[in-house]
């Protein structure tokens, strides 16, 4: 799809959540949980796999923009966020 064509009502059981590899103070927004569209900075990426069970889980630490607080979400819960933050001023 690389000549920008926009796909509408594609059903979720063919999408993935991906984000590009981390780079210094990337913009996420959280898509759910207590802080569901909080912004702020994705600053550590982690995955960890369950060996008993073979599950692997992906999380990370994002510092809130609202209020600075740091949080620990699972990664399939943030996108990428390309708009501004208030502190890009």
């Amino acid at each position: 799809m690389d000549n920008g064509q926009v796909l509408d009502s594609v059903p979720e059981r063919y999408l993935e959540t991906a984000l590009p590899k981390l780079t210094s103070s990337m913009k996420v927004v959280v898509l759910e949980g207590e802080h569901r569209w909080k912004k702020g900075r994705l600053l550590e990426q982690h995955s960890s796999k369950d060996c008993d069970h073979g599950s692997s889980s992906s999380w990370g630490i994002v510092q809130l923009e609202e209020d600075l607080e740091f949080v620990k979400v699972s990664l399939d819960s943030v996108a990428e966020w390309c708009g501004r933050l208030d502190a890009d001023g």
